[in-house]
């Protein structure tokens, strides 16, 4: 599995940063879309605290296995990501295959 790595930026002002990032010649190359995503998990999960999302960017469907193996470290949460290409098969397999769906958003 590969870590992954997330970061927050609070207090900033997205409209001043994008003016800045133009004025230097930065390009925006994947506009904001709307994001359809699953968690998955089953009954064993929440103790090895681990799940599947499902997730529809709109130019692609990623199934990814999540798991948190020590949520102190920066290399604690690892993930293997793979493509498909039917967000509401892939759904149903997971739900058919013992998995339950947690959320929607």
């Amino acid at each position: 599995m590969k870590n992954e790595y997330e970061s927050s930026f609070i207090n900033i002002n997205e409209n001043e940063i994008k003016e800045k990032l133009e004025a230097i010649g930065a390009k925006l190359i994947k506009p904001k879309k709307l994001q359809k995503r699953i968690i998955f998990k089953n009954n064993t999960t929440d103790e090895s605290r681990s799940w599947v999302r499902l997730r529809d960017e709109g130019d692609k469907i990623t199934l990814t296995l999540k798991q948190v193996l020590d949520s102190a470290s920066i290399h604690g949460t690892k993930e293997i990501e793979i493509i498909v290409n039917n967000f509401n098969k892939t759904a149903e397999l997971l739900k058919n295959s013992g998995l339950y769906q947690e959320n929607y958003q």
